[in-house]
């Protein structure tokens, strides 16, 4: 994306569409064309921009980077090795990332993180006791998209280290960076009991929200059959599995509708 002088707010709402469409239309078989168009679109000037502030940068600079950073960073393996790289420096240094993209960085390295970076990721938020750091770098354990990791992840909903009040607020901000990550939905509706019984009574009443990314149809008979009887025992849960139908629905209508959504993609750049 040519252009250091591109007004933000166009590049904004690109980015929010792109998102749009990523959590709507985009099947699995087509990621690596939405990757493609991801990099071709957004990449150079994610890149330029890069995790750190620069001396006389503008304001438009700063009110993009994160944004255009969280949206492209995994989509381009550059910038994902670097946010890998960054967050693995943190764990050692907490000076070596900018405060205000700390969380960036680390949801980066989950989403695309292996083992070793799960691994070092618990063992820091276990030792630390500052709140900020420890929600982030949970947030960034519940951000991981490898399968395995992302069960490991969800059970630390049940781990009795951590406070389950800055669990589940870590997983609703790590819900709003990767919406169809099933694993999240699919942990609760396989450990309900157990969950329940470790908050307060009214919580699990907004749960059904975590299946409104979900996109087929058997999904939306499979999350509307769990929680039928359940959501008339919940405060608010009735409202929250009927606006999670409704998104599951309505994605499911406009994937079919559009077929390759991708492929309606063209290579002109904003």
């Amino acid at each position: 994306m040519a252009g250091p002088a591109l007004d933000s707010n166009v590049v904004l709402s690109a980015i929010e569409l792109g998102e749009f469409v990523l959590d709507t239309l985009v099947a699995d078989a087509d990621r690596p064309k939405f990757s493609a168009f991801a990099r071709e679109v957004f990449g150079s000037r994610a890149r330029a921009l890069g995790f750190a502030t620069k001396a006389n940068e503008s304001d438009d600079d700063q009110l993009m980077r994160r944004t255009v950073l969280s949206f492209v960073g995994r989509e381009d393996p550059q910038l994902a090795a670097e946010a890998r790289k960054l967050a693995l420096a943190w764990i050692k240094n907490r000076e070596v990332v900018d405060p205000g993209m700390v969380e960036v960085v680390l949801v980066l390295a989950g989403q695309i993180g292996e083992e070793a970076m799960f691994d070092a990721l618990v063992a820091d938020a276990k030792a630390k006791s500052d709140g900020l750091d420890r929600r982030n770098m949970i947030t960034a354990l519940f951000s991981f998209t490898d399968p395995m990791l992302a069960k490991k992840g969800m059970a630390l909903l049940l781990d009795p280290s951590f406070d389950t009040r800055e669990s589940w607020t870590a997983l609703r901000n790590s819900f709003y960076a990767n919406a169809t990550r099933r694993e999240t939905n699919d942990y609760i509706m396989a450990n309900f009991d157990a969950l329940a019984k470790s908050v307060s009574r009214e919580q699990p009443g907004g749960w059904p929200h975590y299946a409104s990314g979900l996109c087929s149809e058997k999904d939306r008979a499979d999350v509307e059959a769990f929680w039928k009887e359940r959501a008339k025992n919940l405060p608010g849960a009735e409202r929250e599995l009927a606006q999670a139908i409704e998104g599951i629905a309505l994605c499911t209508r406009l994937r079919s509708a559009q077929g390759n959504a991708i492929a309606q993609f063209s290579g002109t750049k904003p």
